[in-house]
């Protein structure tokens, strides 16, 4: 089910910044201050209800971090580091990488890193909506050796066009 809370609130964003796994995350925080375990237990509601809400509408998402599929990867991690290795599943994980994967591929030209992807039609490099947001995310990940060194030469593009101001 992909709702949460005694009002089953529906799971339509299950992002980190803006959405519902930013509620799991204060929740966590909160836990770690007080360790009300009653929060602890609603984070765990909400976390499964942000995984069942990500298999059945995550081509809603785009790729970037901020909004999409690579700061869920994100916060996936970040769950798994910090709550219990294997609260979110590795195989969901690797499941969006490779869907994330896949359309880098598609949208990267000859000649241009080997993954490229776009925000309302552009092309951006930056942590919020560009490529180092999405490398963040998918370095979080246990990609397969191709999927690695397609980061790795994503990021050493990056890093040879970078501005003279090092931005």
């Amino acid at each position: 089910m992909d709702t949460w809370g005694t009002s089953g609130q529906p799971v339509r964003d299950f992002t980190l910044y803006s959405g519902t796994l930013g509620t799991a995350f204060l929740l966590f925080k909160a836990y770690e201050v007080t360790e009300n375990k009653a929060d602890m237990l609603l984070r765990l509601e909400i976390v499964k209800a942000c995984d069942y809400a990500s298999r059945s509408n995550s081509s809603d998402h785009p790729d970037e971090f901020l909004y999409g599929r690579s700061g869920f990867l994100w916060a996936c991690s970040f769950i798994n580091k910090h709550i219990g290795d294997g609260t979110i599943p590795k195989t969901k994980m690797l499941a969006v990488a490779d869907e994330i994967m896949k359309n880098g591929r598609v949208m990267a030209k000859e000649g241009g890193p080997p993954l490229m992807f776009e925000w309302y039609g552009e092309r951006y490099c930056g942590a919020a909506h560009g490529l180092a947001g999405i490398m963040h995310g998918l370095m979080d990940v246990e990609l397969a050796p191709d999927q690695v060194n397609d980061v790795k030469r994503t990021l050493y593009y990056m890093i040879k066009n970078r501005f003279l101001s090092g931005n």
